[in-house]
């Protein structure tokens, strides 16, 4: 090969196998033109035969491409083909290896540098086949097939949104945060993946993790217990989104993790402690610590500082029979079936639940009669049948 350069130094006459051929240059550093007449002399063996792949030959002239790195003469050549991988170390090009990688390279470093991952030490290593081969959690990224991975459980494994669980991935958010990939169901106790038939609330319905837009179907417009938010985690947050649901629970791990909401349970007997207030129905329960069960409240169960009026003793709804403001004038107690065991003036003036009209003698208290009535104010007919209402 011979080089001749013009008296302006922007022309370079190229001679390659007695073809001569002009490179020009446009007001250029003497680096870059080197550069371009490499590139030049490899563009003119390219050029040679377009069913031959040739490279700048050590010799001068063309060669045919050559099947391993070390075998480019040039670091322009190595690089016409990206496929083949070559690096340029210490004046010469190598296969790319982890080796080659400077020692202050990290994961983010190695990643971008070939198929590697970080070690502690710093520089590269060859990322294995198997997940368990990765030992550092911040390694755990992708196996040597480009599988992704994560680490879960104190190892790194293959990611999979269903691998994680509640307690620890209870919402969307928390799932979302591990990986966009993912979202939460309840019906698998904890992530899966983020596509729009599996998400259910409707403030992610929108696109998910694969671009599809998501329409919102009537199962996200009907109000109902199961489409309450995932943050309503107590009885009191899932009666407030509707009167008849409870705290969905789900047993893992000998604990109970309360996510979402269900509708209430038709008896007391078989809600759970953390649904233990009240049926479908409206009758209220209350939590037997010493039996571990959910049993049926009575009237005296009703709190005396909340309950001051028989009104108020009405509304306490209990299993059998009805409640009546108790004797003192606060708390509740069972409405009885007859007024001999009303006990107080006041009660006595309530009468039965069952409309049975009671009689205050003064000191007792009894079912009304016709003879109660007073022999100054009721003198006819007329008048006593106005006595008893009859």
């Amino acid at each position: 090969m011979e080089i001749i350069l013009s008296q302006e130094n922007t022309v370079v006459m190229l001679k390659i196998n007695s073809v001569e051929t002009n490179v020009y240059f446009f007001k250029i550093n003497v680096k870059s033109r080197l550069v371009i007449l490499l590139w030049t002399h490899l563009q003119q063996c390219q050029n040679y035969d377009n069913l031959l792949d040739c490279v700048t030959s050590e010799n001068e002239g063309c060669k045919q491409r050559p099947q391993s790195c070390e075998v480019y003469v040039g670091q322009i050549d190595y690089y016409s083909i990206v496929q083949e991988d070559c690096i340029w170390y210490n004046n010469k090009c190598v296969q790319r290896e982890c080796q080659y990688a400077p020692d202050y390279y990290g994961q983010v470093d190695c990643r971008q540098y070939g198929n590697f991952i970080g070690k502690l030490i710093g520089g590269c290593q060859d990322s294995p086949d198997n997940f368990n081969q990765i030992l550092e959690e911040q390694f755990c990224e992708f196996n040597y097939s480009k599988e992704k991975c994560n680490w879960l459980d104190g190892k790194c494994t293959l990611f999979e949104c269903i691998k994680l669980k509640l307690p620890t991935y209870k919402n969307h958010q928390i799932c979302q945060k591990f990986s966009p990939l993912c979202t939460f169901h309840l019906e698998v106790l904890g992530c899966v993946d983020n596509i729009c038939e599996n998400i259910t609330e409707i403030e992610y319905c929108s696109v998910d993790s694969k671009g599809t837009i998501c329409a919102i179907n009537q199962e996200f417009i009907d109000k109902k217990c199961k489409t309450a938010p995932i943050s309503y985690d107590s009885n009191q947050k899932c009666e407030q989104w509707l009167p008849y649901c409870t705290v969905n629970l789900q047993r893992l791990q000998n604990s109970n993790i309360t996510v979402r909401c269900v509708d209430k349970q038709n008896k007391c007997e078989v809600a759970l402690k953390e649904q233990c207030y009240s049926t479908i129905s409206g009758i209220n329960c209350k939590w037997d610590s010493i039996n571990q069960k959910c049993i049926y409240k009575v009237c005296i169960d009703a709190d005396p500082n909340l309950y001051l009026t028989n009104e108020d003793c009405n509304s306490f709804d209990v299993l059998q029979g009805a409640c009546i403001i108790k004797s003192s004038g606060f708390g509740c107690e069972q409405w009885p079936n007859n007024c001999e065991e009303l006990i107080s003036e006041f009660q006595c003036k309530l009468n039965l639940q069952d409309e049975t009209k009671c009689f205050w003698t003064g000191s007792l208290c009894k079912t009304l009669e016709c003879s109660d009535a007073s022999k100054i104010n009721y003198t006819n007919n007329i008048e006593c049948n106005i006595w008893l209402d009859y």
